[in-house]
């Protein structure tokens, strides 16, 4: 995700409440996670399936120093969520930049909506490609925004229950 697009993404977000726990699936460096704790939430669990990543991310940690805000997760995000289910939070903002055209977008929300751990109301940011459009319904998910950025989607989407 550019700078720009993620500076963009952040002032969408501003409308809303200031999320105190968030979930960064697919996290790669950590960014949105890293910018939402710099950005007043509370703490950060960052997932990842590449173990490259996660040490990206463990050093972004170190270098910010947050590290007792955040939890960071080696795990393969594609097949289920179970990872989360011991963290003892539940999120009320989850970022999911999965990558493009492995159709991967709907198995993970449905992972995420099957772990139980989302708040009432939460928000998910999904960053995907045109070519990946969302499902329509999905329990207790409703598309409040989408915006195109060149061929990347950026979906809002609002947790009803």
């Amino acid at each position: 995700t550019t700078d720009r697009l993620r500076e963009t993404i952040f002032n969408i977000l501003q409308a809303y409440d200031r999320p105190q726990i968030v979930l960064d699936l697919f996290a790669g460096s950590g960014a949105f996670g890293l910018e939402a704790i710099s950005r007043g939430a509370k703490e950060a669990v960052f997932t990842d399936g590449q173990r490259t990543a996660c040490n990206i991310i463990k050093e972004n940690i170190r270098i910010c120093p947050i590290e007792s805000q955040t939890t960071v997760i080696h795990w393969n995000i594609i097949h289920n969520l179970h990872c989360i289910r011991k963290v003892p939070h539940f999120f009320d903002l989850v970022f999911m930049d999965p990558p493009y055209n492995q159709n991967c977008l709907t198995p993970t929300l449905n992972h995420l909506l099957n772990s139980g751990r989302l708040k009432p109301k939460a928000l998910i940011v999904l960053e995907h490609h045109e070519n990946e459009p969302l499902l329509a319904g999905l329990p207790h998910l409703e598309t409040i925004d989408c915006r195109r950025y060149g061929k990347t989607l950026v979906s809002i989407l609002y947790y009803m229950v």
